[in-house]
Formats: structure tokens, sequence, C-alpha cells
């Protein structure tokens, strides 16, 4: 009886201490490196790739998916994720203030207790005033020169500096706002996962809303005819260069993973095969079911949430 009481109690210590854990957060986090080596090691593997299997196949969307499998294959090889340890923030510490200032804080408390039912022009009230503004100014230069001195004690001013920085955007923490929709019934959505599949189906039915409101508007008959016609060439490798280096070098990507500084990298070496589905996309009328995913993130800027 007794073991079994033990047995029971170590179980449910390792479930507090599984759950203590869980909830402390992730200690590791993924990223990739892509440096100058990096780099040149996937544009070696590039400029390698005959891409067979793209000209090869029959239907437009195997086409496209040899293309992306061959880039994700070497972008995996050569941008591996690397799992490493999140370090833990270091401790804001608050610099100490000095006796005189900790009195001045005791006598404006005192005031405070003594004025805080007092009329705005007494003469009470006026003080409690002029030792709070006091007070305050005391405690912004005793920080002031705190940091100061910690800048010029350092080796690093600069590094030091930049410590401050941080510490101070720490300090101010950054808002965590939740997204809440209200559905047309006034209902308030406010799990994120509905959230997302409200925003989906909302911008995924954009075009068959649009398409039924320009069935119900009645056609314009005075519009003037255009004799000329609408000639669409075939686009050229150079041309898909220009267009991919027009693009803003930004180490933001999508759902690849592959950002647009990247691109610019591998322009040279992804032309041939890219303009080669452009133009194919043109003549079956087909646009890649790949590139109809993304991902949307609403975030709150300011107002009313």
């Amino acid at each position: 009886w007794r073991f079994r009481n033990l047995l029971t109690y170590l179980q449910e210590a390792t479930i507090n201490l599984t759950a203590a854990f869980c909830v402390s957060g992730p200690r590791y986090k993924e990223s990739r490196h892509f440096t100058p080596q990096n780099i040149d090691t996937f544009k070696f593997y590039l400029s390698r790739e005959t891409w067979k299997e793209v000209y090869s196949r029959k239907e437009y969307e195997g086409k496209f998916d040899a293309f992306m499998d061959e880039i994700l294959h070497y972008f995996e090889i050569c941008f591996p994720l690397i799992r490493r340890a999140v370090k833990k923030k270091p401790l804001i510490l608050k610099p100490k203030l000095d006796e005189p200032i900790l009195q001045l804080r005791d006598y404006v408390h005192c005031l405070y207790s003594q004025s805080k039912d007092l009329d705005a022009s007494h003469p009470l009230r006026l003080q409690y005033r002029q030792a709070k503004n006091a007070f305050k100014k005391a405690v912004r230069k005793s920080k002031s020169d705190a940091v100061l001195n910690k800048i010029n004690l350092s080796c690093n001013k600069s590094k030091s500096i930049w410590q401050v920085i941080n510490e101070q955007r720490r300090a101010k923490g950054r808002l965590n706002f939740n997204v809440h929709l209200r559905d047309s019934d006034g209902r308030v959505i406010d799990d994120p996962f509905q959230v997302a599949n409200t925003f989906n189906s909302f911008y995924s039915s954009v075009a068959q809303r649009t398409a039924h409101f320009n069935n119900t508007v009645e056609p314009i008959t005075m519009m003037k005819q255009c004799a000329s016609t609408f000639f669409l060439f075939p686009t050229t490798p150079r041309e898909v260069v220009g267009e991919i280096m027009s693009l803003k070098p930004k180490v933001s990507s999508g759902v690849d993973g592959i950002s647009s500084k990247l691109l610019r990298h591998v322009a040279e070496l992804i032309s041939s095969p890219l303009s080669y589905l452009i133009n194919v996309s043109f003549e079956v009328g087909q646009f890649p079911q790949a590139l109809k995913t993304a991902v949307v993130k609403p975030l709150h800027k300011k107002g009313a949430e």
C-alpha cells in the first residue's frame, strides 16, 4: 500500500515537472544561416542542374512541382535548419536611489496624503506638485548618471550603448494584442484558429463575390470599341532576370522560405526554366497551385481592437 502511494506520488510529481517545463516556453529555436559560403554552394548546385524533369513532364502542374522540388532540395542542403539554444534575457537592474531622493519620495508621499482632498489652488497642494516635479527630475538625473557611468567605465562603448538601448526596449515591452472578430450574426470570435479561417474564407471568396456583383450590375452600353488587338509575346530569360533584380533585397520569405534577396543571387541560374514555365502557363492558361498559398498575419496597428 505504501509502495503504491509512493508510486502515485512520483507519477504526479513527474507530470507536474513536465507541465512546468512545458509552460516555461521553448528553450531552442531553429534558424537558417545565409552565409556567403552557403550562397556560393547553392549557386554551384543550381549551375549543374539540367532541369530535365521540368522539360520532360507533360502536365503543367508537374513541371512547376519539379522545378520547386529541385530548388527546395538544394535549398535544404545549403541552408539547413540549425537548432540552437535561446539565450535568456538579462535581468534589468534598476539603479539604486540615493538617500536624499528617498527622503524626497517620502516627503512627496506625506504631502499627497495631506493634500489629496484639498482644492488645486490650496498652498499645500501646490507644494505637493512642486515636490513631485522635483522628485521626478531627481530620479531622471539619477538614471542618466547611472547610464553615463556604465558607458564611461566600459571598454567597448558602442556595445554598452546598444545594451542600454536594448534594456530600455525590453523594459517597455511589447504589447500583445489578441485579434477579435465579429461575424455577421454579432458573435465575437477570439480563437486564433477560427480567426485565421475567417480571414482565409473571406479573402478566398473575393473573386466569387466580385463575379456575382458584376453579374447583377447592368452592362454599360456606351463603351468605346478598341480596334487594335492585344498581343502577349513570350518572355525571355533576360526579361526574367530583369524582373528578379528589380525586387527589393528583403530577407522576408513566404511559405517556401526563399527570400527575394536570395533570388537575386541566383537570378541568372533559374531564369531559363522559369521563363519556360511562364510561357507554358500562358499557353495552357493555368496558374501554379503552389503559388496560391500565402501566409496572412493580421497585425493590430492602433485604435479600437
